[in-house]
């Protein structure tokens, strides 16, 4: 029925751990599934479920962070009397396909869920249908190689209606060559690309003419050893899905609302803004209201390069000084303030002009040292908990 290599005792943990997450989240009440998240359990990743999978009907995924995956596609599949272009067609059969992804956290792993179900069919409820998982390194010059360059699901309708969902798992193994072009702090990553590739089939005796139509869908995944370097840079999985997930802030939250108002402002061109925009000019970051404003641009992680972001931070504090004097650390009624700064000192973008940019394409406020600094625990939280490393960009989106 499944074709499939023994797993270990670590694998078969994981693959239990995430499947009973994925049947709790499947079977919670309408109530639950309809609860509007916090800000908190947004920017924490979650695994991806099939009632979870808001992938519409087309080929490619949909990635719900940088652990999670999902394809929805519809099956359709025609079969001929004959293999004679005039021959009729003698039987027909769809149904609604849905493929999930989990990257298991602690392991280099990945959890494979299929569901297949809503056949509408007149073919025998003996033929057979199945998916084809393939996995391959994308270089070919390290050591980097899958554990099963290829596994199949294997089903006849009538079990794929008795049992709608399947799983399997697989494990990236070995590394890429070092890229020399790469500073040696990315070097000792290790980073690693591999290719998931999943597609249907419908098994046919020789010679048969057929039609099938389903959402066959190709991605990476990249896989590296910051965990066990430093777990407080990056953390969760040992690979991560090349997804450009939000780092959500609240604006209604106390903790850090002056923090989040600053971004807020500065993304929407508020004239409360310091210093103002040039015209045509905006502050990298925010994806536009449903990600379709394609001339937005994320921000991207700066980790390693602690000198650029010591010139952020003294072109930011500088601006202040410029718009608010020399006491702006000063709070009315006691306290301090800091230069609050967006884009953050960590990110390539930062206070500091790139290539040749006229203008600022930064805002600046002093806001309470506490705000300021609560923001940037929860941010260096998130960035640890998606895998998000040197290099790789994300959205920042306020909220309420």
């Amino acid at each position: 029925m499944h074709s499939r290599r023994p797993m270990n005792a670590a694998r078969k943990l994981a693959l239990a751990a995430l499947a009973l997450v994925s049947i709790s989240l499947s079977v919670a009440t309408p109530a639950a599934q309809a609860a509007t998240p916090t800000v908190g359990e947004r920017n924490t990743p979650a695994p991806i479920t099939f009632d979870t999978c808001y992938a519409p009907n087309a080929t490619g995924p949909w990635t719900k962070n940088r652990f999670g995956s999902c394809t929805k596609t519809r099956l359709s599949y025609k079969r001929y009397a004959c293999p004679d272009a005039g021959c009729a067609v003698d039987g027909t059969a769809s149904a609604f396909v849905t493929t999930i992804s989990n990257l298991v956290p602690g392991t280099r792993q990945v959890l494979v869920g299929h569901q297949m179900g809503g056949f509408y069919t007149d073919l025998p409820e003996t033929t057979r249908i199945g998916l084809a998982i393939e996995c391959v390194p994308k270089n070919t010059s390290g050591t980097a190689r899958c554990d099963q360059p290829s596994a199949t699901i294997v089903k006849s309708i009538a079990e794929w209606r008795t049992q709608m969902n399947e799983f399997t798992t697989l494990a990236f193994d070995g590394e890429d060559l070092p890229d020399p072009a790469q500073p040696p702090e990315i070097q000792a990553e290790k980073r690693t690309g591999y290719t998931l590739s999943y597609r249907m089939f419908v098994e046919e005796p020789p010679g048969t003419r057929s039609e099938l139509t389903t959402g066959a869908s190709s991605f990476g995944v990249r896989c590296d050893v910051v965990r066990q370097l430093n777990p407080s840079y990056g953390r969760g999985a040992d690979c991560a899905f090349p997804h450009e997930t939000y780092f959500y802030v609240d604006r209604a939250d106390a903790l850090n609302a002056e923090s989040a108002r600053l971004i807020s402002d500065g993304i929407v061109g508020s004239s409360a803004a310091y210093p103002p925009l040039g015209g045509g000019w905006f502050i990298p970051g925010y994806p536009g209201v449903g990600g379709r404003e394609v001339w937005r641009r994320p921000l991207t992680r700066q980790y390693y390069d602690t000198a650029s972001q010591q010139a952020h931070r003294a072109v930011a504090e500088n601006s202040c000084v410029t718009r608010w004097g020399p006491d702006y650390q000063q709070r009315p009624g006691g306290g301090t303030n800091v230069c609050a700064a967006f884009p953050f000192d960590a990110t390539r973008q930062g206070a500091t002009p790139r290539g040749g940019t006229p203008g600022p394409t930064y805002v600046v406020r002093p806001v309470a040292t506490a705000d300021y600094q609560e923001l940037l625990t929860r941010l260096q939280t998130f960035l640890a908990d998606n895998h998000i490393l040197d290099g790789d960009n994300y959205w920042v989106y306020p909220v309420n």
